[in-house]
């Protein structure tokens, strides 16, 4: 059981290592082989990880490097731990470097190999190492200068995103502005704030970018202001047809009607909603109860599977929803797939949306107490 629930044999723990889950990295460990003779028949990565030296050297090396690229020194601190006599190249150091990773960095200088005129024993006994020949050559003004600048970063993005102007304010770098950090902020003081500056109108990509933050939280003024900016739009307008689906998509999915009819109205809102056919915009709406945003994107043409829909409204305990399906769509058992999901249409006060067709559906695949459990609660 645990081999088909687990993780492919042919995945690599380098690979792996890009998912950030050490649990993971333990399941691949555990599951590999120590020795050749155990092998198991067949081709697999796991069969050479702990097996085969040269393999076992290469991965710990590809391995440290992708956790340290990822920042994550607990994963780093778990390579190690595991691959003892096994040592990265200096490489992974530099990289650390260039992306002015300090805790990475020290990490690395805790494990480097020691000179190799004291011998490898020390080496083969302990943990793994990464070689580095000059430290110094690391703690460099540069590399501290990258590391603030990241910190900064993240702290003003952070403040951003919550709204507090006075503290991003407060830690912004000399002759920066507020406005540099505002990629991918969503809130809509952020947005008031770029419309004010003209720093939508100067940044058309990033005022394509904004329509689907402001579309999930209904700001139709805002949004309606965004692209006034840039109408009519020039030739290439392809950014602008994939944040305006984003848009669309985030709008119905949290039942924001009134921006949802402006976005989709427009021939490209048309042209972009036949791509959110068969996606799950319309089983999303369900499970949230948007009732008329279901009604709205069922008249717009929209495709969807209305099994998965079904099943998504029940699930999300949406009557109102399955009652708007069981209305607008023919539904058997085969389609609602199972007899608690007719329990619970009728503990809701919808069977009549199955009807006589679900009968003859239980009597030919012979599921008879579905067909005595319909034949005694139906109203026909």
């Amino acid at each position: 059981i645990s081999d088909f629930l687990g993780p492919s044999p042919f995945l690599s723990l380098s690979d792996a290592c890009k998912y950030g889950s050490i649990p993971l990295l333990d399941w691949i460990w555990d599951s590999s082989c120590t020795r050749a003779a155990d092998r198991n028949p067949g081709w697999t990565l796991t069969n050479y990880l702990r097996s085969d030296p040269h393999y076992q050297n290469h991965q710990f090396a590809k391995s440290l490097e992708a956790a340290a690229s990822r920042g994550d020194v607990a994963m780093m601190e778990w390579l190690f731990a595991h691959f003892p006599g096994c040592e990265a190249p200096e490489a992974v150091a530099y990289g650390a470097k260039e992306k002015g990773y300090l805790r990475v960095l020290h990490c690395l200088l805790a494990h480097k190999s020691p000179p190799y005129f004291a011998g490898r024993d020390s080496i083969e006994i302990g943990e793994g190492t990464v070689h580095i020949s000059d430290t110094t050559t690391f703690w460099t003004d540069a590399a501290i200068k990258t590391a603030t600048e990241n910190g900064e970063l993240v702290a003003i993005k952070h403040a951003l995103a919550l709204g507090d102007f006075q503290l991003a304010e407060q830690i912004l770098p000399i002759g920066r502005c507020l406005l540099d950090y505002a990629a991918g902020c969503p809130t809509a003081g952020m947005i008031n704030w770029m419309l004010d500056c003209g720093y939508l109108r100067r940044d058309e990509a990033l005022a394509a970018s904004a329509l689907p933050n402001l579309a999930r939280c209904g700001h139709l003024d805002l949004a309606q202001q965004v692209v006034l900016l840039h109408s009519p739009f020039p030739g290439d307008i392809e950014h602008w047809e994939t944040h305006w689906a984003h848009a669309i998509y985030e709008a119905g999915i949290c039942g924001q009607n009134a921006i949802l009819r402006w976005l989709v109205e427009p021939p490209m809102g048309m042209k972009t909603l036949e791509q959110l056919s068969n996606s799950n915009l319309f089983s999303v709406a369900a499970n949230r109860g948007h009732v008329d945003t279901m009604d709205y994107l069922y008249k717009q043409g929209l495709v969807c599977n209305f099994r998965e829909v079904m099943r998504e409204a029940i699930n999300g305990g949406q009557a109102n929803s399955v009652k708007w399906l069981l209305s607008n769509h023919s539904f058997d058992t085969e389609s609602i797939s199972s007899l608690n999901a007719i329990h619970w249409i009728a503990e809701h006060g919808h069977l009549e949306g199955c009807t006589v067709r679900a009968m003859n559906w239980a009597a030919q695949s012979g599921h008879l107490d579905v067909l005595q459990w319909l034949d005694s609660n139906r109203s026909e």
